[in-house]
């Protein structure tokens, strides 16, 4: 992963493969990638970047899981957000199919709250400190799927207000 124009991931490249030479560590061709940080520069848009290695040629990417995390070739959040609300999605599904009132009587609503605490915000918060550029557009799409996971959760109306939800929850 390297950021800049197109010399600049590619010294990078050409050192890391110096280092593979030495024996410090390898590459394997089909586990690493190559994601080439956009700028706004429009004419880097189509340059193509091509590292070696002694294994094969390392190949481009346009996002990839990286240390937990997902990285796109966008210098923005996107596909974090993205990726976050997909398995957010599927947290809240489990959390209504567990949570229900067939399962644990009128625990219910406290059990899909302290379900949400202990689990979704620490998915929808992992990393979150490494994220570049953190604009408050960012932080106010992740308010709208919080209100519309907490809305889904205790079965309210898509209408209902956000920090109506979050005080009577308890969350704030």
């Amino acid at each position: 992963i390297a950021a800049g124009n197109k010399n600049v991931v590619e010294k990078a490249g050409r050192n890391l493969v110096s280092l593979e030479k030495q024996k410090k560590f390898t590459f394997h061709p089909d586990k690493s990638k190559i994601i080439k940080i956009k700028t706004n520069r429009k004419e880097q848009e189509n340059e193509q970047v091509n590292i070696s290695v002694s294994s094969g040629k390392v190949k481009a990417a346009t996002e990839e899981k990286y240390l937990g995390d997902w990285v796109s070739n966008k210098s923005d959040n996107s596909i974090r957000i993205e990726k976050k609300e997909e398995k957010i999605n599927y947290m809240i599904s489990e959390i209504k199919r567990y949570g229900n009132y067939k399962n644990v009587g009128q625990m219910d609503l406290k059990m899909r709250i302290l379900i949400y605490e202990k689990v979704v915000i620490p998915q929808v918060l992992y990393n979150v400190e490494i994220w570049s550029n953190l604009k408050p557009k960012v932080l106010v799409i992740i308010k709208i799927i919080q209100k519309k996971r907490l809305t889904g959760i205790f079965e309210m109306p898509q209408s209902t207000s956000y920090y109506g939800i979050i005080k009577e929850s308890g969350l704030l």
